[in-house]
């Protein structure tokens, strides 16, 4: 499929959700401002792009490249970035919502998520192994089979992540949220001075 190639190009205050968005293949562009709210993204490529302050909520992401891209406060709700061409699939994610979307299976290994909110956010069986997650709320995020390994989740909080089921040799957590990671035995701990 040919796609029409923007460079370079900038975008601000556009509403995607009027003017439709052009399929196409974007490198070095930056969004600012922009309403993608249940767009259809479908087969669009994004190398070296920025999104920021934009809305990509129930975006359609079937088959979408993402090559080193950013995102800084973003709304992006319920987004299935499973869906996304996992070929050299890279993102990085700052002071953004995520709530419920979806990495399921996906290899994260070249992503960073920094000061997000990723309430209820599926990340079973996805590859975590090495990447940072900090100052992250977890609430409600599921893994299940999920490779984490020296994924690093400094300040991150509100994650129940079971060991057992779960690859977690050399990740970093803090206190006292890794006590998530006991939350299945359902002990008690008492904190003394």
């Amino acid at each position: 499929m040919d796609l029409d190639y923007y460079e370079d190009q900038e975008y601000d205050a556009e509403d995607f959700t009027q003017a439709g968005f052009s399929r196409g293949e974007y490198e070095d562009c930056v969004f600012s401002n922009c309403n993608f709210t249940d767009v259809t993204l479908a087969h669009c490529r994004f190398i070296n792009c920025t999104f920021n302050f934009c809305n990509l909520s129930n975006a359609d992401f079937t088959d979408v490249a993402l090559q080193t891209v950013e995102f800084h406060t973003c709304k992006m709700l319920g987004i299935n970035f499973e869906k996304c061409d996992s070929l050299a699939f890279e993102v990085k994610m700052y002071d953004s919502q995520l709530n419920h979307a979806s990495f399921y299976k996906l290899n994260l290994t070249s992503s960073h998520f920094k000061d997000c909110k990723l309430e209820g956010v599926d990340f079973v069986e996805a590859d975590l192994s090495g990447i940072t997650i900090a100052h992250c709320d977890l609430r409600d995020a599921i893994f299940e089979h999920t490779n984490l390994e020296r994924a690093d989740f400094s300040r991150s909080f509100g994650y129940t992540i079971d060991p057992d089921q779960n690859k977690v040799k050399g990740a970093t957590f803090t206190m006292p949220e890794v006590l998530g990671l006991l939350h299945k035995h359902k002990i008690k701990i008492n904190q003394e001075s």
